[in-house]
């Protein structure tokens, strides 16, 4: 499977990101997201790794 590696490709992880972090009321933590992530992305075939989805996050929550 191919991994999501362009600048676009990191704004629309992000985009993922924050949608599903708030469609379940942001209670999700990394790996709860990451599965959900992977599941969105298996039909395209493409990957995410936790540690890429944590380091977004922080990012887009602000957090040390």
């Amino acid at each position: 499977m191919a991994r999501v590696a362009t600048s676009g490709g990191r704004l629309h992880l992000k985009q993922r990101i924050l949608r599903i972090f708030a469609e379940f009321k942001q209670r999700y933590g990394v790996m709860k997201i990451h599965h959900e992530l992977n599941l969105e992305l298996q039909p395209l075939q493409l990957r995410c790794s936790p540690r890429r989805i944590s380091r977004l996050m922080k990012e887009l929550l602000n957090k040390v």
